[in-house]
């Protein structure tokens, strides 16, 4: 039980204010409460004084030493902390009083930290895939970002706009860079439609960074594949490529127009009838056309009932190489009145996708003695 005129105790709180880290230049404020406890009596605080600079009162402080705290009450006062340096400061001040426990120490701790910047980038900050077959992807295009400021960087996302897609090199997130260090991921293009295609964010890195979200801008032209060659003379014949997943090998199969659901050897044939008996004939050339998905080799035969047969193996194709010419023969000099051509794939690679077989045939001259 306190006795008549008991000055009290000065309690304060938190004892020991902490500011945590604050930038070089700036200010953080803490408040701290003076409470008037076990008192019969107004209690009055007569100064704050603190060892270090760094430390202060508050301009915006509600109350400023000298003030009295009534019987059982409290006052608040804002403390500053105003680092000059990048370093961990320490600190008390002194709260003299009227109370018993006069004075009151407490402890003051802060950190002054550099004015950092947070940053990043992103190299390249474009990239144009070129042309790639409609549902095909590219090859993986890989991105490199980097902390380009003077503090650490937290990458919490990246996104892509299709037909632009991830890659198989991911970033684990969230990932904090340090400054000047790196790290990739990778995107791909899988048009799904024929034309040029822009994304001004085709890919997009999110941060903490002033700049979030970085954009990349990616770029591609999607082309279809047309699945059929045209015979010259004759009938559209369709020539597919079909992939197994029990092999993980594609291969090449013809098709029959008028039954789609027929599958016939990976291979086509044609008859020539030149028509023109008596007469010599020779095959002067045997072009193609041909779109690919990788590199093949096509085997091209050449048979009749009189001569024997020849054959050229054609190597063709590059990944995405389009529409191309090829010459299967030139200058061919075969006599004889019938003439079997025969297109296959060897198991070297493909598919491939014939568009247009072009075959040269020119009479040579009349024959002499029938053989």
């Amino acid at each position: 039980m306190s006795l008549e005129g008991d000055p009290g105790i000065l309690v304060a709180s938190p004892p020991a204010p902490t500011f945590g880290d604050v930038t070089d230049g700036q200010t953080v404020d803490v408040d701290v409460t003076l409470s008037n406890i076990f008192s019969t009596e107004a209690l009055t605080v007569f100064s704050a004084v603190f060892n270090n600079s760094v430390f202060t009162i508050s301009p915006s402080s509600a109350n400023t030493p000298p003030f009295d705290i009534p019987i059982g009450s409290f006052k608040i006062v804002t403390l500053r902390f105003s680092p000059d340096t990048v370093q961990a400061e320490t600190g008390t001040v002194t709260w003299t009083h009227s109370g018993i426990n006069t004075p009151l120490v407490g402890t003051l701790t802060g950190t002054g930290v550099s004015a950092g910047t947070i940053a990043l980038s992103v190299d390249p900050s474009s990239h144009d895939f070129g042309s790639q077959k409609t549902t095909v992807a590219t090859a993986e295009k890989l991105l490199t970002v980097e902390n380009t400021g003077t503090v650490d960087v937290i990458i919490s996302a990246v996104n892509f706009a299709a037909p632009f897609s991830a890659g198989g090199t991911t970033l684990s997130l969230p990932r904090t860079l340090t400054p000047g260090q790196t790290d990739q991921f990778g995107v791909i293009f899988t048009p799904t439609a024929e034309g040029d295609i822009t994304k001004s964010a085709g890919a997009s890195v999110v941060s903490d960074a002033a700049a979030s979200p970085f954009d990349i801008e990616l770029t591609g032209e999607g082309f279809l594949i047309t699945p059929a060659f045209i015979l010259t003379g004759a009938s559209e014949a369709f020539l597919l490529g079909f992939f197994k997943p029990s092999t993980g090998v594609s291969v090449v199969k013809q098709v029959d127009a008028s039954d789609l659901d027929c599958e016939e050897a990976g291979s086509f044939k044609r008859l020539h009838d030149f028509g023109v008996p008596g007469v010599e004939k020779y095959v002067a050339r045997i072009r193609f056309r041909y779109e690919d998905e990788g590199v093949a080799t096509v085997k091209v035969q050449l048979d009749s009932s009189r001569d024997p047969a020849v054959s050229q193996s054609v190597s063709i194709g590059t990944t995405a190489a389009g529409s191309v010419l090829k010459n299967a023969f030139s200058n061919i000099t075969l006599t004889h009145d019938l003439i079997e051509v025969k297109f296959s794939r060897l198991a070297s690679g493909g598919p491939f996708v014939m568009t247009e077989y072009d075959p040269r045939i020119e009479p040579r001259g009349e024959v002499i003695e029938a053989t």
